[in-house]
């Protein structure tokens, strides 16, 4: 461990702080069967790191792994070269022995990362009640019969899993037609805030042709974030408000809107059977630079409760719908802002896409380029972590096209582990925390500190560091950005590579 030589004073001490409490406490639980895994999480301790070795593990003799009240931090991760080298699987999502793999409740702080799950009735993931600041990366979710990811609220107790991080993960069902059963989704949460949304990959949530969402949050859910993702033959992709919700889970039991705030931004949508971006009772929403491609419906904005600003987005209509406008407002919608979207053709973007390479930059020479408004506030980098503008206005649409040509960029977050890791302690913060980057190779390196809209409000560190863990202060509370309690986002760009973690400010 190498201490930044920024490291001081209080920094210092809050630093031998966090190491003695990690030193204390952590324990590395290797596991190697399924009995081992089951019962490392049911019994897991503050600062576990289990690690699971490479094989196939099938929940058997209970309906879930279940981790009720083992508040973390605790990190589970595949030791395997990619993540479907370790796979955790029920008996198929038509199969109800095994309802869903991990089942979290009033367990906060788990991390999972580094492998896949696969084949349950209901859910890959459920966060239940006070499970709070969990984090999904580098996940592989298929063909979990409901959903991959499933977020839970508990009004009558007053309780919501708020601040989920799910990045650079993999969600969807294996076949083309989707799911088979009666609710199909990516990514369902109720009632929750904060949650974020950031550089996944979503493929064929679909249900034979009916409603299915790749991503909602609902039930008065407010300020998602859902950033950088590619949806690819998915029926609806990106949505705030879903398909509506029961009376008796809305947060707080408020039912004026489904959504709050909130915002879409940078993603791709392929081939959407119905609509790419989806508002349905939310208010005050954002949808910028996004790239729809061939969706048979576009972004859409739907009654009176609905607002929102919808700018900068690049439209390719579908073949079989070439009249779709690129913004339509439905039953009283109230469109706030429609800026620099432009209807464009498959000549404006590099493509074609597909699964496997669904990215979409702008070609040189297209309207796209240099066409949009500037949102730096709101979309500072583009869907591969790119800062904009890089040339002298916004492109419309996902990508910015870089100088060196409007060369593919890959899917942020993707390999980003695997260049830079990135953590931050002791959060919450009330004061000084340190932030934790480990290079596999030596670096340029820039932390910021970003709010829930993405506006910069400090660069804690600028400069060349060497291969290895660094330490570097940051002061999440510091400065008028955090006069009162909140979630604030750490970035750190390296390598070409950008990882963001949130972190909770206690005022």
């Amino acid at each position: 461990m190498k201490l930044s030589p920024a490291l001081r004073g209080p920094a210092a001490t809050t630093l031998c702080a966090v190491l003695a409490i990690a030193h204390a406490h952590a324990r590395q639980v290797p596991v190697a069967t399924y009995a081992a895994l089951a019962a490392a999480c049911t019994q897991a301790l503050p600062g576990d790191t289990i690690t699971i070795a490479p094989g196939v593990y099938t929940v058997a003799g209970a309906t879930r792994i279940m981790i009720a009240a083992r508040p973390g931090p605790v990190l589970v991760r595949g030791s395997g070269a990619a993540a479907g080298d370790v796979v955790i699987q029920g008996n198929g999502q038509d199969d109800p022995s095994v309802e869903m793999i991990f089942n979290l409740d009033d367990s906060p702080r788990w991390t999972f990362e580094h492998l896949t799950t696969r084949n349950s009735y209901y859910h890959g993931f459920k966060f239940d009640h006070t499970s709070t600041d969990c984090v999904l990366r580098d996940v592989v979710m298929m063909d979990h019969g409901e959903s991959g990811v499933k977020g839970t609220s508990d009004p009558a107790a007053g309780t919501y899993p708020d601040r989920v991080l799910i990045e650079g993960c993999t969600i969807g069902f294996t076949h083309a037609s989707g799911g088979t059963r009666s609710v199909v989704e990516g990514v369902d949460a109720v009632g929750v805030n904060d949650w974020i949304i950031r550089g996944n990959r979503f493929l064929n949530v679909q249900k034979g042709g009916n409603p299915a969402y790749a991503v909602f949050t609902k039930g008065n859910s407010s300020n998602t974030i859902i950033e950088g993702n590619a949806f690819v033959d998915c029926f609806i992709g990106a949505s705030f408000g879903g398909g509506g919700t029961g009376a008796q889970f809305f947060r707080d039991g408020d039912q004026t809107y489904e959504h709050r705030n909130g915002i879409i931004r940078n993603n791709i949508m392929i081939r959407c059977s119905d609509a790419a971006v989806y508002v349905n009772k939310g208010t005050n929403c954002r949808v910028y630079n996004n790239t729809v491609y061939q969706c048979e419906l576009t972004i859409q904005l739907r009654f009176a409760e609905s607002s929102g600003y919808v700018r900068n987005n690049l439209v390719i209509p579908s073949p079989t719908n070439p009249s779709e406008p690129a913004v339509r407002m439905r039953d009283g919608a109230a469109l706030l802002a429609n800026d620099a979207n432009m209807l464009g053709t498959t000549g404006d973007v590099s493509g074609p896409a597909t699964a496997g390479q669904p990215e979409l930059p702008p070609v040189a020479g297209s309207k796209a380029v240099d066409g949009g408004v500037d949102l730096h506030d709101d979309v500072p980098f583009d869907y591969a972590g790119t800062p904009r503008p890089q040339r002298a206005g916004f492109d419309i649409g996902a990508f910015e096209l870089r100088p060196d040509a409007g060369i593919a960029q890959p899917l942020p977050g993707r390999d980003a582990w695997e260049v830079i890791s990135f953590t931050v302690a002791p959060d919450p913060s009330s004061g000084d925390a340190v932030a934790f980057v480990g290079l596999r190779a030596a670096s340029h390196v820039v932390i910021t500190l970003h709010d829930l809209t993405g506006r910069m409000v400090a660069t804690p560190f600028s400069g060349d560091l060497p291969a290895g863990t660094h330490a570097v202060p940051v002061r999440p509370s510091g400065g008028s950005y955090a006069a009162r309690s909140a979630v604030m986002l750490l970035r750190v760009v390296a390598g070409g590579r950008v990882r963001t973690v949130p972190i909770v400010v206690v005022r």
